[in-house]
């Protein structure tokens, strides 16, 4: 009986441990293109708010701010859905029960940290340059 044997669950738990990572960072990077493209779309209203005097503190944590609404409302999208497919038996495969509470509290520290970094990476590119020489670059 194979299910008994601890060496293959070892392996088992190592790859099922390895595709998460995998998964993990090509999530983040999907993320990062995604919010980079949205971000810099943004980049004229927030020179614009630095312009009247908002201070880089508080844009911080607006960017942020909103990043973890966006990546919280998308956690629950997800689940959501994933919750009513299993109680329809959609034809999209069951989920939910190759992953654990625990598994869920890794993902959702995992997404909370990526929105962080991102937020942290868009606000340092945001905030290196000079907001006349920001604001005279964007394009009408």
């Amino acid at each position: 009986d194979l299910e008994g044997d601890p060496s293959e669950r070892i392996l088992m738990q190592f790859l099922q441990g390895a595709a998460s990572l995998l998964l993990l960072g090509l999530l983040y990077f999907v993320t990062y293109f995604t919010l980079k493209n949205i971000m810099l779309s943004r980049k004229k209203d927030f020179v614009i708010f630095r312009s009247i005097g908002a201070s880089k503190g508080a844009l911080n944590q607006m960017v942020i701010i909103e990043l973890v609404i966006m990546m919280i409302l998308a956690f629950i999208t997800v689940i959501v859905l994933l919750l009513l497919n299993n109680t329809f038996e959609l034809l999209i495969p069951n989920y939910l029960r190759y992953f654990s509470l625990l598994n869920y509290t890794y993902i959702t520290v995992a997404l909370l940290l990526m929105s962080i970094i991102l937020g942290h990476k868009f606000n340092k590119k945001i905030f290196k340059t000079s907001i006349i020489t920001a604001f005279s670059s964007q394009p009408e």
